[in-house]
């Protein structure tokens, strides 16, 4: 694994060297917490997370890597490394204007995107483990690939194909997938309207897919509005009836008290319609300091669920 994060790691030197006159370049790296979680009593310690994220854009390729390492007790009660994870590794080739080979670029069509879960439904995804993209006219991209088992991925995973197209402008969004026709069928179509001053509305349909424990057939709804100083936030996701958990929805609302201080709240249900002690809500209050390129961030969650429980989120991000 050292070895696969070396390579990895000197490709994207290299690469960034060679295209730093062209290149988009960003890096974040966020450390985090739980600190305590209590519940009935009991006090357990919840780790720290480190998530390393590095990319670049130039002319003639993209690359991308983000690592997840995880520090808790181990099963001997002593405190380090229990857990480390590649979420992304992905590269893009692009020989001429209107062409680009990838290899497992994950492209997302704008309407699949949900702003409170910050997170974009599987479906939406145009792209693949390998890919061929084509932007034929400004605003289009056509993707064609294939899904292959990898180290970045499934590892039971048997090969399959993908397709998907994306058209998007400044006012509006449209997008359609085809996902695993062969082996496991599924397939969305997507569409996002942003042609009102600081409105954002995302829906879609969502075939054969999962999103916050809500699997099934989705009907998907996420939409951000700026007003003032306050940000609001709202996600919808419901499968209408299927097994297991039906719905996942959240509020959120966020106010920019000062160029360097934001006050945030939110609440997310998650529910099964037959089952009442499935429920689970999520309430959380915090609050972040913003300096150049630091954000430190603070609060306080509350899990209704069998049981009331309580955590104390935490960050520490650096981005540029």
């Amino acid at each position: 694994m050292k070895k696969t994060i070396t390579i990895i790691m000197t490709s994207l030197a290299l690469a960034t060297a060679v295209f730093a006159q062209e290149a988009a370049i960003s890096f974040e790296n966020t450390i985090s917490s739980d600190v305590i979680s209590v519940s009935e009593g009991d006090n357990e310690f919840a780790g720290i997370t480190e998530q390393i994220t590095a990319e670049f854009e130039s002319e003639k390729l993209d690359a991308g890597i983000s690592l997840i390492t995880e520090f808790n007790k181990n099963e001997d009660n002593h405190f380090g490394l229990t857990a480390y994870e590649i979420d992304k590794a992905y590269v893009e080739f692009k020989p001429v204007d209107i062409l680009g080979i990838a290899f497992n670029r994950k492209i997302f069509t704008a309407g699949s995107y949900l702003p409170i879960a910050d997170d974009n439904v599987g479906n939406g995804n145009i792209g693949s483990d390998l890919s061929l993209i084509l932007r034929p006219i400004e605003n289009l991209s056509v993707a064609a690939g294939l899904k292959i088992p990898s180290v970045f991925a499934d590892t039971e995973e048997k090969v399959d194909l993908d397709a998907g197209i994306d058209y998007t402008t400044d006012l509006f969004s449209v997008g359609a997938t085809l996902r695993s026709p062969v082996n496991n069928l599924g397939f969305g179509v997507f569409g996002s309207y942003t042609g009102i001053d600081n409105l954002t509305l995302n829906l879609g349909f969502s075939y054969n897919d999962e999103f916050c424990d809500v699997a099934g057939n989705l009907l998907t709804l996420g939409a951000a509005y700026e007003v003032s100083i306050f940000t609001i936030g709202f996600d919808f996701v419901s499968n209408f009836g299927n097994d297991g958990n039906d719905l996942y929805t959240a509020l959120a609302l966020e106010a920019g008290i000062t160029d360097n201080i934001i006050v945030e709240t939110q609440a997310a249900l998650n529910m099964d319609f037959e089952d009442s002690k499935a429920t689970q809500v999520i309430a959380e209050v915090g609050g972040a300091y913003v300096i150049g390129d630091h954000k430190i961030r603070g609060g306080i969650a509350i899990d209704f669920s069998d049981s009331i429980s309580f955590s104390f989120p935490v960050y520490y991000q650096y981005s540029f």
